[in-house]
């Protein structure tokens, strides 16, 4: 059955189907060669395959968040009394970072779209430079801590953290490279008037909180489940969202249209995850077969040899950026995880906190710059330039964020 569906799904060419295809022909080549009479095919295709349903699942707080007309309200809130691109900058930091968490990639239109009126009259090279900054670089950070995003379920479940520990020193970094950011923009920009005339703040301030309170509810909810079940945080995730949507649609006096919504927006996604769907089949195979293979010893013990004989430092440091460059070439931060981290379980009785906080950095960080994830490809589209336009600007960010999250975990995390 996994078979069919994998080549099913890989009849669409793109990357997915060269990367599924690539994975599966080493898979079976490692099968092949290694154990082909000992070993069941059939049953090493669903390792991967948890992942999924967080992306089926989180249709689910999208639709909530417009039946409520959040978007609208926080439209409204960036284009109220800014005069100038400095201030305009910081406001749409703070919608962008507010948006992510429940939007998360479809935060990116609405942001755009809702700013792109009042950046008319400067150039479309400035524009462009200006867009950047302001919505990947929230985007980022709220993405770093934020439960709902996968990459931090999938390292916090992997690396068997508590996610609640973990979460001080996560939103703490992200606040510092958030504030520091809007601070520093802000004086680069504050020279900068626009060309259209503010508009007024609307008097809806009970929408504003109650959104910034279902954040928080919604982070302890997910917590409370995964402490209590005794579960991981990627399944929490999946069992909170809907009933806790349903319930802020029953709030809102309108789960008629959240329900009606929640299901034209399914029907509308789901073939979109076939091409993902493919590759975490097929990833998830190789990532199997490779552990019967000589190859996996041998990238055992040159990881190890780095773990004892060099500082913890360049060890957490080399991950991270074994990570962040196969980001760049195409690989999905989530298989290069799952591919990297089971070497490590050779030698390492139990992951540190430290470690966790370097790998997630990594991840998390490239979703600024890599030309192959989706976020950049939606902004590049929007704003009419290539995905590489971003690394220009965004590169040295991100590699500091990078620096700063391993010196953190090697030496207060380890």
């Amino acid at each position: 059955m996994c078979i069919f569906i994998l080549l099913s799904n890989l009849t669409k060419r793109g990357l997915y189907f060269y990367l599924s295809w690539f994975f599966m022909g080493i898979g079976l080549i490692c099968w092949w060669l290694y154990h082909p009479n000992k070993v069941d095919i059939l049953t090493h295709f669903g390792s991967l395959l948890n992942i999924l349903s967080l992306f089926i699942v989180l249709t689910f707080i999208h639709a909530v968040i417009r039946v409520g007309k959040f978007d609208l309200d926080l439209r409204q809130f960036v284009s109220s009394k800014t005069k100038n691109a400095g201030t305009l900058y910081v406001k749409t930091s703070l919608m962008t970072y507010i948006f992510t968490f429940f939007l998360n990639v479809a935060s990116v239109s609405i942001v755009v779209q809702s700013t792109k009126s009042l950046l008319q009259s400067f150039s479309e090279k400035w524009r462009r430079k200006y867009y950047s900054k302001v919505v990947l670089r929230p985007y980022t950070m709220v993405l770093f801590w934020s439960p709902l995003e996968v990459t931090v379920a999938v390292v916090i479940d992997y690396t068997s953290q508590s996610y609640l520990l973990l979460l001080p020193v996560l939103l703490g970094v992200s606040f510092i490279f958030l504030i520091g950011d809007m601070w520093i923009q802000r004086t680069r920009y504050k020279g900068s008037e626009l060309g259209e005339e503010p508009s007024k703040l609307s008097s809806r301030k009970k929408s504003y909180f109650g959104f910034l309170s279902a954040i928080a509810l919604l982070v302890v909810s997910i917590v409370t489940v995964s402490t209590v079940l005794d579960v991981g945080l990627l399944l929490a995730i999946t069992l909170v969202l809907f009933p806790f949507s349903l319930v802020w649609a029953w709030s809102l006096k309108r789960v008629k249209r959240f329900l009606k919504l929640s299901w034209s927006m399914n029907v509308k996604n789901l073939p979109n995850l076939r091409g993902l769907f493919s590759l975490f089949l097929s990833a998830g195979f190789f990532i199997e077969m490779l552990g019967f293979t000589e190859l996996f010893d041998r990238i055992s013990a040159l990881l190890e040899s780095v773990y004892i004989g060099y500082p913890l430092f360049l060890f957490y440091l080399l991950l991270a950026l074994l990570i962040a460059v196969l980001a760049i070439f195409g690989l999905h931060s989530l298989v290069s995880i799952s591919v990297l981290l089971p070497f490590l379980g050779t030698f390492m009785t139990s992951f540190p906190p430290g470690l966790a906080l370097a790998v997630l950095s990594a991840a998390i960080g490239m979703i600024l710059v890599s030309p192959f994830n989706v976020t950049p490809s939606v902004l590049a589209f929007q704003i009419q330039a290539s995905p590489l336009y971003f690394l220009k600007y965004n590169l040295i960010y991100v590699l500091c964020f990078i620096v700063v999250n391993v010196l953190i975990g090697a030496y207060l995390l380890s």
